[in-house]
């Protein structure tokens, strides 16, 4: 399948993902409250609950969206990327559309829908993870350079050098912040849900942490990453395991978004996003590839080559 007819079939996900949502919202309509209960606690009932227009019309819209994108995308890694969220997004659709309609089928108020089975949340990872791991595979496209003329720092065998490279966003402090804000109006809460919302936001300050700095150090040990100012988390590949790298302007629509993105085991393809722009390719020896944005990544390129090469 060339590149100009794969933009196209992600409308095809997009489509049956209607059809299908569209299809078991028609059919039990009349026995569907209004509104229809749309989420649940780790336990008992639901807490939460959305009008039946807007939550078919939700399930429906987003793989069209992801589907757009894939259209217009301007690379085939981000159409490869865009299009594997296309699929899974419309088997998580389809999924939900299916558990959202046969829990609240015949309830007369949402309160009264049961609680979801441990049966509903297994269909739903299924029909999630295996439409992107499939999708994954059949769109991968192959590496956009040539390791073998990637540029290189020429070293000898006693010669050693290191590269320390960081990148921040400060943005990322933002998302860290908003949960501070309802603290004030939970405190006079009830326990468990001041409770909750202390914990959401240690781990929204956390996460606003690891994503608002990075730092690359690369030597003859291997290529170290480290996220946030704790360097709690992180990821060591060693140098056996790469066979090149390189420095790309890396746009994050091409990888999903923020943060860390994709899977090297599920997509052969991951990457710390804390910005857009200047970024480190890794290209390992099981042709997986690892992306980090960074400053200055030519020059950790050329030596990771350099030192590749010398071995």
């Amino acid at each position: 399948m060339n590149d100009e007819s794969r933009r196209w079939i992600g409308l095809i996900g997009a489509a049956a993902n209607t059809l299908v949502v569209g299809t078991l919202f028609a059919l039990g309509w009349d026995k569907l409250p209004d509104p229809m209960a749309s989420h649940w606690p780790f336990s008992g009932g639901p807490d939460g609950a959305m009008p039946k227009e807007i939550l078919s019309v939700g399930l429906i819209a987003v793989p069209w969206v992801l589907a757009f994108f894939a259209l217009v995308a301007k690379t085939p890694r981000s159409r490869s990327t865009l299009l594997s969220l296309s699929f899974g997004s419309s088997g998580l659709f389809m999924a939900l559309a299916w558990s959202l309609v046969s829990v609240n089928s015949g309830v007369e108020y949402w309160r009264d829908a049961p609680a979801l089975s441990s049966y509903h949340l297994v269909v739903v990872l299924v029909a999630t993870v295996v439409p992107t791991f499939v999708a994954a595979r059949v769109f991968r496209t192959a590496g956009e350079f040539e390791i073998k003329d990637a540029p290189a720092l020429e070293l000898t065998a006693d010669q050693r050098a290191v590269w320390l490279g960081t990148a921040r966003n400060g943005w990322w402090w933002l998302l860290g912040v908003l949960p501070l804000v309802t603290l004030p109006f939970t405190s006079r809460s009830s326990a468990p849900l001041t409770l909750v919302t202390c914990l959401t936001t240690v781990a929204t300050l956390a996460l606003a942490d690891a994503f608002s700095v990075v730092r690359v150090t690369v030597d003859r040990r291997g290529v170290r990453i480290k996220c946030g100012h704790l360097g709690l988390f992180g990821r060591t590949l060693a140098l056996a395991d790469i066979a090149g790298a390189e420095a790309f302007d890396l746009l994050p629509l091409a990888y999903g978004g923020w943060g860390y993105r994709g899977s090297l085991w599920l997509m052969n393809r991951a990457a710390i996003v804390i910005r857009r722009g200047t970024a480190l390719r890794l290209v390992l020896q099981s042709g997986k590839e690892f992306s980090v944005t960074v400053d200055g990544a030519d020059v950790g390129a050329s030596l990771i080559n350099g030192i590749v090469r010398a071995r």
